[in-house]
């Protein structure tokens, strides 16, 4: 027994005898094909022949919406790339900047330890210098 059997679906006749003012099912179209609930996925025509406008209009917004999703699926590809290679090289970049930084201090801390008086020098004369300059300001 199949589902039709137990679930008869009343011919436009019957319905308009019961129901003088409600407009049976058209002509043509099958009534398990008219759409369910909005909104709750229902197929708006099962039937190719019943609709063939909603049908095209229906195939061409799939393959739009696929499309749309291939491009997005690029898109998002290509910015996660570049945003990994941006951050690889702002880490790189990072890495040079404390090795040259270290280099300098390396440098600083052995001047200061060669020439204690040449450096007590020149820390006084930068000092005056600065002194000068702010005064003025």
């Amino acid at each position: 027994m199949n589902h039709d059997e137990l679930n008869p679906v009343p011919t436009g006749n019957e319905i308009k005898g019961t129901y003088p003012d409600v407009n049976p099912t058209p002509a043509g179209l099958n009534p398990s094909s008219t759409p369910s609930e909005p909104g709750l996925g229902g197929t708006i025509a099962r039937n190719v022949e019943a609709a063939p406008m909603t049908a095209k209009a229906a195939g061409v917004a799939h393959d739009l919406v696929d499309r749309l999703a291939e491009k997005a699926t690029e898109a998002e590809v290509r910015i996660r790339s570049t945003s990994h290679q941006a951050g690889d090289e702002m880490r790189s970049r990072a890495d040079d900047m404390q090795q040259q930084t270290r280099a300098l201090t390396d440098t600083v801390e052995q001047y200061l330890q060669e020439h204690p008086f040449r450096a007590l020098g020149i820390a006084f004369g930068a000092g005056m210098l600065l002194s000068i300059i702010l005064r003025r300001s």
